[in-house]
C-alpha cells in the first residue's frame, strides 16, 4: 500500500491518496492487490510441466494437417491440461478456504466486518471467543463444501485420462465441462487473492 501511495503522490495523483486499508469500500480490494503478484507461482510450474509432458508427435501432427496456434491451444493444450486444471481448483479451493494470516496480519477483518473470511472468523471464534464447538462445526460445513466441490469437480470435469501414446483413445471433452472449470478456477483464483 506503500507503493501506491508513493506512485500517486510521485505522479500528482493526491486525490487517490487515502487509507487503503482503513476504508471498508477499498479494504478487501487492497488485500486482493496486495497478494495478487504472488499466487501463480507454482500454478505456472504445474502448467510447464503439463505442456512439456505433451507428446511432440501430437504437435507434429497439427502441423502436418494445417492446425494455427490459436486452434492448437484451444483443441490440443487446453484439453491435454485438463489434469492439471482439476488439481489446481481442487487446491486452490483448499487453499482458499485456509487462508488467513495476510488478513490477520493485515487487518484483523476490519475495518468493521469488511474482510473477514471463513478461517478468520473460525480463528476469532476458538481462539478470541472461545466457541469451541461453532469453530468445529464452522470446519465441519467448509470441509464439505470442500468435499462437494471436488466431487464435482472430478466428476463433471472431464479429462485427457484416456490418452496414450499421441493419441487420445476415446473423445471426453465437453464445452460445457471446460467452462465450468475455467471459470471455476480464476474464479478460486480470485478469492484466493482475499
Amino acid at each position: 500500500m506503500v507503493f501506491l501511495t508513493a506512485f500517486f503522490l510521485h505522479w500528482g495523483l493526491k486525490n487517490f491518496m487515502h487509507s487503503w486499508l482503513g476504508e471498508q469500500a477499498t479494504a478487501l480490494g487492497a488485500l486482493v492487490f496486495y497478494q495478487f503478484p504472488w499466487v501463480a507461482g507454482i500454478q505456472f510450474l504445474i502448467f510447464l510441466a503439463g505442456l512439456q509432458g505433451i507428446d511432440t508427435s501430437i504437435y507434429e501432427a497439427t502441423k502436418i494437417d494445417g492446425i494455427g496456434p490459436v486452434s492448437r491451444i484451444f483443441y490440443i493444450d487446453i484439453p491435454l491440461l485438463t489434469g492439471q486444471f482439476r488439481y489446481l481448483i481442487i487446491t486452490t479451493i483448499i487453499s482458499t478456504f485456509q487462508t488467513f494470516e495476510h488478513v490477520l496480519i493485515m487487518t484483523n477483518g476490519g475495518p468493521g466486518d469488511s474482510t473477514i473470511v471463513p478461517a478468520l472468523h473460525m480463528y476469532n471464534e476458538t481462539f478470541s471467543y472461545y466457541n469451541m464447538g461453532y469453530a468445529c462445526a464452522m470446519g465441519t460445513v467448509l470441509f464439505l463444501i470442500t468435499l462437494g466441490i471436488t466431487a464435482f469437480n472430478m466428476k463433471y470435469i472431464k479429462g485427457a485420462e484416456n490418452h496414450r501414446g499421441g493419441m487420445t483413445c476415446k473423445k471426453t471433452y465437453d464445452w460445457f465441462g471446460y467452462t465450468v472449470l475455467y471459470c471455476l478456477y480464476f474464479f478460486l483464483r480470485f478469492i484466493h487473492c482475499l
